[in-house]
């Protein structure tokens, strides 16, 4: 498990697939729990929710923003994929211009990677939602509308999403944002 914000540890079961690699960043993987706790093969194929996580794409993790909807998911029988990304900073180290793009990128490569698995783990790859909030929830509507919404997002259920992705927009709103740096 994960902290959530206010500190306190947070469990969550093993899921069935863990970290699945989409990139080579430690923090470019997903983790996947099933409704029965693995995948129904010759089933009827179950939705996904995908969540990305917040924490302005500086800090953040998974597991917590997963445990706070494995219940739901399961009792809907919807599969629940949570994301990690890289960070701003991440970016920064990285030369990507601007930084935002490693996080946006990151969010776009995680949800083709669950589309290539979907058959796989059983997913309708056509009824597939996102979650998070703030920075998960900017990325979740980034990734619905990407290129003419190509990858097919069936919902969004964005919670507090930053609404501007201008450093000097974001500063004026919030002068004490350090999103943008100088």
């Amino acid at each position: 498990g994960g902290k959530n914000p206010k500190g306190r540890l947070r469990t969550i079961e093993t899921p069935a697939v863990e970290n699945m690699k989409y990139g080579p960043h430690e923090r470019q993987g997903v983790d996947v729990w099933f409704p029965n706790g693995r995948p129904s093969a010759g089933g009827p194929k179950t939705p996904a929710l995908i969540v990305l996580h917040g924490g302005g794409w500086v800090w953040g993790d998974r597991m917590p923003a997963a445990a706070s909807w494995l219940g739901m998911c399961r009792k809907a029988g919807v599969a629940l994929v949570a994301v990690g990304y890289r960070f701003l900073q991440d970016g920064e180290d990285e030369g990507v211009v601007p930084p935002v793009r490693a996080p946006l990128d990151d969010a776009l490569a995680a949800i083709r990677l669950v589309k290539r698995h979907a058959d796989e783990w059983n997913i309708d790859a056509s009824r597939i939602g996102l979650t998070g909030g703030s920075a998960g929830a900017c990325s979740s509507l980034y990734v619905a509308l990407a290129n003419d919404c190509a990858l097919g997002i069936r919902a969004v259920h964005a919670q507090w999403p930053q609404t501007s992705l201008d450093p000097k927009e974001m500063r004026e709103w919030i002068p004490n944002s350090t999103y943008g740096a100088g």
